[in-house]
């Protein structure tokens, strides 16, 4: 399995010096919102945010169960979300679509 990133790392530890390429830069935080029928998302970064909430209904959530990748949909936007059951792990790859001709996504 290929692993990401070692924080602990001599690597790691120089991107904190002056000059070097921050990891912290690179990280997105997620906003989950749990509801009984939906999981509702935003994403922050250093760059950006999203410009909406994205939501992801139970049914969609639940047809996981039995596919290994599932596309979730809302008004503006899309999510692909694939299921990982040997490390257990949901990855959610996000495309944010603007509504609006001023919105960058």
């Amino acid at each position: 399995m290929k692993k990401v990133c070692d924080y602990n790392s001599p690597a790691a530890a120089g991107a904190f010096k002056k000059g070097g390429i921050a990891i912290m830069k690179k990280r997105t935080l997620v906003y989950m919102i749990f509801r009984e029928d939906y999981v509702g998302l935003r994403t922050v970064s250093r760059s950006q945010k999203s410009p909406h909430r994205f939501y992801i209904s139970r049914h969609k959530l639940e047809e996981l169960a039995h596919k290994p990748e599932v596309i979730a949909c809302d008004i503006h936007s899309f999510a692909v979300l694939r299921r990982d059951t040997y490390a257990g792990t949901l990855e959610i790859v996000f495309t944010w679509l603007g509504g609006d001709k001023n919105v960058s996504a």
